[in-house]
């Protein structure tokens, strides 16, 4: 019996251990699969094709592998884990961001990340902090460590090739339109955030391209490693060649303070980079080359770091929440950056990964990724100090890499490759320092074998769930980017409604898909207001029912999506605007277009087009009530009256601050005009369009403007030559041809009032009001009208 229960004890054992060389496999591989997977995916079928898939898959992805180390940990009934201090570092920053969250101004955002960025979020700390552990689990020897580098060289060489053939003119995605520009890269679309996280795998390249036993592995480095140089010659970004001169300047210096004779294998190549960095620097190498790049705009630096500290005194531990940056930009955004070319932009981004930090996560946050970074670069002294370690050279790569990742965060924000980055080395760096580690037993410990076989049951239903979100969360993107497109054509709104309801449904967490839906309802509705009126009073009725349906879901849609971010002032301009296009089907629709656009000023005050779009709300109403005093009775006249003097002057006084705020906006100065004329103030209103003339002689909006109040002050050939430049700029402007008729015929020139209006009938064949009036001045003139059919007089 005894001799039974040994062979039976053994047998379990040996089952045990092929157990965990399976899973130890799958961990292995499948990190590595990660590690050169995720740098290279993107997918065209989702609105967003770089950071949003590759976010998908890299939480997918490090979801499954966690839980499987967990289920190989329980069925082992044990694991080794590394001890180091930068464990607690990391899961400080996780707690950190979770309590932020929580708190957040916008969790949604916190814990999804900024629509069309999505790094930065709960969900995409979370895979990063899971990465990080199985960089840990998954390097277990030289071999190991050798794999996952060449996965990382391989991904992000083979991304810098495409590159490079892309920026030479080589198209090799030619079926993908946004795949047609020479920036592109499957590594993303951010140009500096590729060369910085190119010239930080370099000191990588260079190691495998020197150290590896195998020919492949060091000729495909070493073509990685000029393939580098080559990139940030010709891309010529200031930050690629930052990137390029610090791991240089780190490289060799490691190799001097090591002082002992390497020969030129390990200096030729630095050297090579370092001396190109500073020759070409200051030249402008496109001159060279002759290649175009695409600027990229980022906030400045000092803008960046004033509205971090800014928004970091109004929330000072824990910030405003996870990715929730443009709230602070909106609210502390510098009065002198309307002065700028980019003023209209909203930046959801700091220029600097530390900004981007303190502005959101708040000083606490700040100080522990400041602390994080500062421990990786304790561990780097910790493992080059041992001089005598067998993997120096290894650990000066990574060191030189890490590096310039950390200069990377002073002064740019991360995406998901150089966040990958960050955590591979750091990973990377926690193995090589490690002096020892601790044994975790489950057969000795009943709590312990408790507490993970519970958290065995979570962390597999949370795999679950994960895995489950980002399937809906995927489907859901490519379901609004099919209705962005559908909604492009009035035949196709139906189809585009369709998509954006499916999108709703299926991540109703997303306020940009119930923007996009209020949209394509208003645009229904306005399909369904140009229809012509049925005559059966049945179907006339229908029709009004629709159109009030469409006008309902529109305002709707647009409400809840302020319901889910109501710190976003995009939402409130957005609805805003919608209540705009519905006011002239619904009669309140004046009132909550004036509420929506004030809402959006007490979140973005120093914004000249909020203050403008106001204002121009207070006009319309004004106006509206000016049409209608002429059929007033005189007690509801004198009210009237007294309010179009009340709005108007609120419309100027938005006006006014506009023009404060931004000294050049045209549409402020040109909707004062139009107020002066609400007010009969004829003589200014001229005056100011006469300004605005002098600056654009080419603003057809002016020159009508113009043309009409001249017209009105009786003043026909000033009038005459505001509409005669708009038809010399605008041939086919029907308004400004009909404007000169009235012209012509105030004139009495008959017969070129007639050539203006059948210049109109030419433009508006259907219009029956054009062609009485044309009749009726050829009638004046004995004029015959042209014969039947015609569609333009005889010459």
């Amino acid at each position: 019996m005894d001799l039974m229960a040994n062979m039976s004890s053994a047998m379990e054992h040996m089952s045990s251990k092929t157990n965990q060389r399976v899973f130890d496999h799958i961990l292995v591989w499948g990190t590595r699969l990660v590690t050169f997977l995720v740098p290279l995916f993107f997918l065209a079928t989702t609105f967003e094709p770089f950071e949003f898939n590759k976010q998908l898959v890299l939480l997918a992805l490090t979801s499954i592998l966690f839980a499987l180390w967990v289920v190989r940990v329980v069925t082992g009934r044990g694991t080794t884990w590394l001890k180091s201090p930068l464990n607690y570092l990391v899961l400080a920053w996780f707690v950190v961001y979770v309590v932020s969250t929580v708190i957040s101004v916008d969790p949604i955002t916190s814990i999804l990340g900024f629509y069309g960025r999505f790094n930065g979020g709960l969900a995409s700390i979370l895979s990063y902090v899971l990465y990080y552990l199985l960089v840990r689990e998954s390097v277990k020897d030289d071999q190991s460590f050798k794999w996952l580098l060449s996965a990382w060289i391989s991904a992000l060489g083979l991304g810098a090739l495409i590159l490079g053939l892309q920026l030479l003119g080589v198209r090799l995605f030619g079926g993908l339109d946004f795949a047609q520009g020479a920036s592109f890269s499957p590594l993303g679309r951010s140009l500096n955030a590729v060369v910085l996280a190119l010239t930080s795998m370099a000191p990588l390249a260079l190691f495998l391209s020197r150290q590896s036993k195998s020919m492949v592995v060091r000729t495909l480095s070493l073509i990685a490693y000029l393939v580098v140089l080559a990139i940030v010659f010709m891309v010529d970004y200031q930050l690629g060649w930052v990137g390029l001169i610090v791991g240089s300047v780190v490289w060799l210096g490691l190799i001097f303070w090591r002082n002992e004779a390497v020969g030129f294998k390990w200096t030729i190549l630095p050297s090579l980079a370092l001396l190109l960095a500073l020759v070409a620097w200051p030249l402008v190498t496109t001159q060279f080359t002759g290649l175009q790049v695409p600027a990229e705009v980022n906030l400045s630096m000092k803008a960046s770091f004033e509205i971090a500290a800014q928004n970091a005194k109004a929330s000072p531990i824990l910030g405003s929440g996870p990715e929730t940056f443009i709230y602070g930009f909106s609210k502390f955004r510098p009065e002198n950056f309307n002065d700028s070319d980019f003023w209209a932009y909203r930046f959801d981004k700091a220029a600097s990964e530390l900004a981007q930090t303190l502005g959101t996560v708040g000083c606490l946050g700040l100080a522990v990724y400041v602390a994080l970074l500062l421990f990786g670069l304790y561990l780097a002294w910790r493992v080059l100090k041992q001089s005598s370690h067998e993997h120096w050279y290894l650990a000066g790569a990574v060191v030189a890499s890490y590096v310039v990742l950390v200069v990377g965060n002073v002064f740019y924000f991360t995406n998901t490759i150089l966040a990958l980055a960050l955590w591979l080395n750091l990973g990377l760096l926690t193995v090589l320092a490690a002096k020892n580690s601790r044994q975790i037993s489950l057969q000795h410990s009943p709590r312990a074998s408790f507490l993970f076989s519970f958290g065995l049951a979570i962390v597999v239903l949370l795999a679950i769930v994960i895995c489950f979100g980002v399937g809906r969360v995927f489907m859901a993107d490519v379901a609004y980017a099919k209705a962005q497109s559908l909604a492009t054509r009035l035949n196709t709104l139906d189809q585009a409604q369709a998509s954006f309801a499916k999108a709703v449904s299926l991540n109703p967490y997303r306020d940009t898909y119930r923007i996009g839906l209020a949209q394509v309802y208003l645009a229904m509705a306005n399909r369904e207001a140009n229809k012509p009126a049925p005559k059966d009073e049945t179907a006339r009725k229908a029709q009004v029912d629709l159109l009030q349906q469409q006008i309902r879901f529109s305002i709707d849609a647009a409400n809840s999506a302020t319901n889910l971010a109501p710190e976003s002032v995009a939402n409130w301009e957005a609805l805003g605007s919608i209540y705009r296009g519905t006011a002239l089907f619904a009669r309140d629709a004046e009132e909550w277009v004036i509420k929506s656009f004030s809402k959006a000023i007490s979140l973005e005050d120093k914004n000249p087009a909020l203050h403008t779009e106001l204002g121009k709300a207070y006009l319309v109403s004004a106006s509206r009530r000016k049409a209608s005093l002429g059929e007033a009775e005189a007690a509801v006249k004198t009210k009237l009256q007294t309010e179009i003097t009340d709005l108007t002057a609120k419309a100027l006084e938005k006006f006014d601050q506009a023009i404060k705020l931004k000294a050049n906006y045209t549409p402020a100065h040109f909707n004062q005009a139009l107020a002066y004329e609400v007010q009969d103030k004829f003589d200014e209103a001229i005056k100011k369009l006469e300004s605005m003339k002098v600056f654009n002689p080419r603003d057809i909006d002016v020159l009508f403007e113009l043309g009409s109040l001249y017209f009105n002050k009786a003043d026909y050939s000033k009038a005459e030559v505001a509409f005669k430049n708009i038809v010399s700029l605008v041939p086919n402007h029907a308004q400004a041809h009909y404007r000169l008729s009235l012209v012509y015929q105030k004139l009495n020139d008959k017969v070129k009032a007639i050539q203006q209006l059948e210049k109109v009938l030419e433009l508006q064949p259907t219009n029956q009001d054009i062609k009485k009036e044309l009749d009726s001045l050829r009638a004046a003139v004995n004029e015959p009208a042209p014969a039947a059919g015609d569609t333009a007089p005889k010459k």
